[in-house]
């Protein structure tokens, strides 16, 4: 894969987040702010009304997407997903660990706002893959073993290290947004 397509996608960025809102029902697994009840069972908690419904569109017309769904619906992962349009310069998206809880370990995914319906539920999916990796990877429990779990699974993404952010990719979820972007395209209406 070319560096320029890789830039397309988005990074992994290692920080500390702050998780705020309440949530409410979209799509099977995720939820939307407004319904306290749905989102204190979800594993997917959407703050974003134009987030939630691209997710729903795109899951139903990608088996991939729908499986990090499910996949993440059954580990102790909970991602808090929202838009952030203040995203440094050469990213597109970011996965942040916040905590752990109550036998449940969460992360924040953001993802900029990149215009086309297609490139953002891309966008969203390629982020999922990487909170199915954090389930994946039981030793991650805090933001300085993240990095070491992505130091091992992954590679640093030149061009953030560029802009001075320590930030990681993985070849899994740069495929998984390749994917579903062929699901998408292939069962375009």
């Amino acid at each position: 894969m070319t560096a320029i397509r890789r830039l397309m996608f988005t990074t992994l960025l290692l920080s500390a987040s702050a998780v705020v809102g309440a949530h409410v029902p979209a799509a099977r697994g995720v939820a939307l702010r407004e319904d306290s009840d749905v989102a204190a069972r979800a594993h997917i908690r959407v703050e974003d009304e134009r987030l939630a419904r691209l997710l729903d569109y795109g899951r139903r017309r990608s088996v991939l997407l729908q499986a990090l769904i499910d996949r993440l619906e059954s580990s102790d992962v909970v991602v808090y997903m929202r838009c952030d349009r203040q995203l440094r310069l050469g990213l597109s998206g970011r996965l942040s660990y916040v905590g752990t809880a109550a036998n449940l370990r969460y992360v924040m995914v953001r993802v900029g706002y990149v215009g086309d319906r297609m490139r953002q539920i891309v966008l969203v999916g390629h982020e999922l893959r990487h909170a199915v990796e954090v389930a994946e990877t039981p030793e991650i429990v805090d933001s300085r073993s993240l990095q070491a779990a992505y130091e091992r699974i992954g590679y640093v993404n030149r061009a953030a290290s560029l802009a001075g952010i320590l930030a990681f990719e993985s070849d899994q979820a740069v495929q998984a947004g390749e994917q579903i972007f062929r699901e998408l395209h292939d069962g375009t209406d």
